[in-house]
């Protein structure tokens, strides 16, 4: 009995197997009929899928559901750390002319582009080890968001095809974002700058490509290079925020957000006359923003409260206000 029990048990293992490796590859002919269609050569599609499986860590990563949310306050003490700051200031003062280049051609604050250098890959020294294409081809097969990454795994394709980087080079993270930037590949088609002027966009690599990359992203979404993101707030008498008192009052400009008690605790930080929102990103008591319109920027460049109010901060400290 436990002979038959073991033999179909080896039989349905290698039949489903065999299932998911056909299904695989008719998956691959599809998608490489589809990219023929947009100009992918057989070369390229030859190269990336000769040796491709799924990657079953970006499938355990895009399925992992978090344990417990990180507070606002831990994950804003960890990404203003002390050694954070002080590496951010380093690397601002030692690239001082290429960033005060790239700051006047775009019109963003310097500061700014060294804090999302510094948000999305510790300055260059993080940028992911995954393949990108076979991360991306992985997502796009058995992902949520099959579509989404097809998309960028075109998109990918594209970049390969252009010659700026081999398939061995292009690296990132399990979701596909690349080089020190961590731009998807969409956005790399979109954003990515040629700053130096050696005939490829590098962000995996070059730094001057890098830094005006981020700036080019931050310009082309509306950034103001006039204002800040935003000044930390608190209510004077009995008038604390509650969690999503930014949905409650909306826009408006500083002389009558005053009116409501409120004080600015960054009194030089440059806010403007226009409307501004107040934002809470975590709980009531972790801490209060008014902000303006290049935080809405920050949040195109990343779509989380905490990432948008920790990178201007980061930005403000490494600057020194």
């Amino acid at each position: 009995m436990l002979r038959i029990k073991v033999a179909l048990f080896l039989l349905f293992t290698s039949a489903s197997s065999a299932w998911a490796d056909e299904a695989l590859q008719r998956w691959v002919v599809d998608f490489k009929q589809e990219a023929q269609t947009q100009g992918i050569s057989n070369n390229i599609l030859n190269e990336v899928f000769q040796d491709f499986t799924p990657l079953p860590e970006v499938i355990r990563l895009d399925r992992k559901q978090p344990e417990e949310k990180l507070s606002f306050t831990k994950y804003f003490n960890n990404m203003l750390a002390p050694i954070q700051i002080r590496k951010g200031q380093r690397l601002y003062q030692e690239n001082n002319g290429i960033l005060r280049n790239i700051g006047e051609n775009f019109n963003v604050q310097p500061h700014y582009v060294i804090a999302l250098w510094g948000m999305e890959s510790n300055y260059g020294s993080n940028s992911g080890n995954f393949l990108v294409p076979h991360a991306l081809a992985t997502l796009a097969y058995e992902g949520r968001r099959a579509a989404f990454f097809r998309g960028e795994l075109l998109a990918a394709l594209k970049i390969l095809q252009s010659g700026v980087i081999s398939l061995q080079d292009m690296r990132g993270s399990w979701a596909g974002a690349m080089g020190q930037c961590q731009f998807m590949p969409s956005s790399y088609l979109k954003y990515a700058v040629d700053y130096d002027g050696d005939g490829k966009k590098d962000i995996w690599q070059n730094k001057a490509d890098v830094l005006a990359s981020i700036a080019n992203y931050l310009a082309s979404e509306g950034w103001n290079g006039q204002l800040s993101w935003g000044s930390k707030v608190r209510f004077l008498e009995n008038t604390p925020p509650k969690d999503g008192l930014d949905k409650i009052y909306g826009l408006d400009k500083i002389e009558n957000w005053k009116k409501q008690n409120l004080q600015l605790l960054q009194p030089t930080t440059k806010l403007g006359d226009g409307l501004l929102k107040l934002t809470v990103p975590g709980k009531s008591d972790e801490g209060t923003w008014l902000t303006t319109g290049n935080f809405d920027v920050f949040m195109k460049w990343n779509r989380s409260r905490y990432f948008a109010v920790a990178a201007g901060s980061l930005g403000d400290a490494i600057y020194g206000q």
